[in-house]
């Protein structure tokens, strides 16, 4: 049996409460966007696809391997954006302030994910929290675009990074349920990065 997988670092959650709570007067200004509840709020570091019971061991042996050499360290989860620009979003984002402990993690996953036959990325690492996405036909309305503007500079609050997830994802009519399977705590001894 297959299980769609993806690595995650899963967001503090008073920082996921700050977000709800801003987010929240805005969702019902358009109805094309589909919004990411607050237990779905994530990092993705990296997307596996469907992968089988073997491959799991090998990610989780992949993960442990880079765990060990990463320290704990924190995000400034601040600005809400959008792909590909904010008025002509596809996807709804907050990004993340310095994301170069992120960049170094995810580069580090991305090899040594690679050695065990997954496909290296091939966008570069772009660090960001989804908050919604729009269906296929729709667009922002010009009451949400004025409500999502102000945020472009918000704080939504710093999050500890200590350790990543093998998440599940089961997709379902009401929404993805997103699983961890596994935490990998961040366990090395010399500096991030």
């Amino acid at each position: 049996m297959k299980t769609r997988a993806f690595i995650a670092v899963n967001i503090a959650e008073s920082v996921r409460l700050e977000i709800d709570s801003v987010i929240a007067p805005l969702r019902g200004l358009c109805r094309d966007v589909k919004w990411v509840g607050r237990e779905n709020l994530h990092l993705t570091l990296k997307f596996l696809g469907d992968i089988n019971r073997s491959q799991v061991r090998s990610v989780e042996l992949a993960l442990e391997g880079v765990c060990a050499l990463h320290r704990p360290f924190g995000v400034v989860l601040r600005s809400v954006g959008g792909f590909p620009t904010l008025p002509r979003a596809k996807v709804l984002w907050i990004g993340v302030e310095d994301d170069s402990d992120l960049k170094s993690l995810h580069r580090d996953i991305d090899a040594e994910l690679s050695k065990a036959g997954f496909a290296r990325e091939e966008r570069p690492f772009s660090a960001h929290l989804t908050i919604g996405r729009l269906r296929d036909s729709g667009s922002l309305t010009t009451n949400l675009l004025k409500g999502l503007t102000p945020l472009k500079t918000k704080d939504f609050g710093l999050s500890p990074v200590s350790g990543i997830a093998l998440m599940s994802s089961e997709l379902t009519p009401g929404g993805p349920i997103y699983t961890v399977m596994r935490d990998f705590p961040l366990a090395g001894l010399g500096t991030s990065g």
